[in-house]
């Protein structure tokens, strides 16, 4: 096990300047070459939203949704799955209308995150997981097509930080190996490398290090190697996604003190793909409930932000968890869909109990000028 300061950072520092002007920016694919974009600073943008899902189960004024994430049907997208945690009790899984289809009872479930492809001597699942405050653990479950959860871990071992809370998978594309990667309230990030090839699937805790303060939003970038953590009252550390040398670096703009359009806290995290090499981070700015994009490339540029506001449905406020997909679902989101935790849900004056809100993506791209990247084919599953 590794244990890594986060204060040993001027190499990484020296890491990021190099990056700025490599060569290698250009992608393979001249649908999306890299734009080269002055960051707004003087605006956040507003859009509205286009569905949302049923309100979770809890009383009004109950601080329950959380994390959405994304299930990609494998032969169908317009039947892909938004599973949504509720810290009080559970998952539910949502169609693209918002109607909830199933609710897995499961525990204190904070952070979701999904993964495909993973073997087991039956053949390969693809797999929902979190992190289970009730058991301070790793839950992972098999996923079935109608939002059914089943458990498929062997074993769960007990998480060694100060309360479980961030969550996400990462899939090497060096080792080929699947991690699930934690982080909790201490600061302190878990990798355990997850265990195939059984009838059940394992965990083995493999590196920890420690960020230095609350973090809790998590994405791996399963193209590039890269994991942001969002530290809540710092900004997003970029860090190597293997299970060893982190090598974090403060992505710029990603501050309150470096950009007046973040206002703490940092909560979720999620990666716009495409074919190429580009594409987005955003980042949920919780307190002022807006949205911070930065591009995908190695510099990590700030690109600008957006709220979602009221219009026929509410919009979103002191949103934590958030998800986007970029690949056509059908003819609900055929440009592909932006999804947010709403921490409160109104329906005129009357609040309800908490729910989700999805946006089809090109309302956000057609905000900015030239448009953001729409890539309705690529399908994140082939990175798995």
């Amino acid at each position: 096990m590794i244990r890594i300061s986060i204060l040993l950072l001027l190499s990484a520092v020296v890491f990021l300047s190099c990056k700025k002007d490599k060569p290698d920016e250009q992608p393979t694919d001249n649908q999306f070459v890299y734009i080269d974009r002055t960051p707004i600073f003087d605006t956040i943008f507003t859009i509205v939203a286009d569905v949302e899902t049923d309100p979770v189960q809890g009383g009004v004024g109950s601080d329950a949704a959380d994390d959405p994430a994304v299930w990609i049907h494998p032969s169908n997208p317009a039947l892909s799955i938004v599973f949504g945690s509720n810290k009080k009790g559970g998952i539910a899984a949502y169609n693209l209308d918002g109607q909830e289809m199933a609710y897995s009872v499961i525990g204190e479930i904070n952070n979701i995150d999904v993964a495909y492809n993973l073997q087991l001597t039956s053949g390969t699942i693809d797999i929902c997981g979190g992190t289970n405050r009730t058991t301070d653990a790793i839950d992972i479950f098999k996923i079935s097509s109608d939002g059914t959860l089943d458990y498929i871990l062997k074993n769960a071992p007990e998480s060694g930080v100060n309360e479980v809370y961030g969550f996400c998978f990462y899939h090497s594309p060096t080792s080929d190996k699947n991690y699930a990667i934690l982080c909790g309230k201490d600061g302190v990030v878990e990798h355990y490398e997850i265990l195939e090839g059984q009838d059940s699937l394992g965990l083995n805790l493999v590196s920890s290090f420690d960020i230095g303060g609350q973090c809790e939003g998590m994405v791996a970038d399963h193209k590039h190697g890269y994991l942001y953590v969002g530290e809540e009252d710092k900004g997003i550390w970029k860090l190597n996604a293997e299970p060893s040398n982190p090598n974090p670096v403060l992505i710029p703009f990603s501050s309150k003190t470096d950009n007046p359009n973040i206002k703490f806290d940092i909560e979720g995290l999620t990666i716009f793909y495409t074919s190429s090499d580009h594409g987005f981070l955003i980042a949920s700015s919780q307190g002022n409930n807006s949205f911070a994009i930065y591009d995908r490339s190695m510099t990590n540029d700030y690109i600008g932000s957006f709220t979602i506001g009221d219009g026929q449905l509410d919009g979103t406020e002191d949103t934590d968890g958030i998800d986007v997909v970029n690949l056509n679902l059908g003819a609900k989101f055929p440009n592909g869909l932006f999804i947010a935790q709403d921490g409160e849900n109104m329906d005129g004056s009357t609040e309800f109990p908490q729910n989700f809100k999805l946006t089809d993506w090109k309302k956000i791209s057609d905000l900015f000028s030239p448009p953001l990247y729409i890539d309705k084919e690529f399908n994140l599953r082939s990175l798995f």
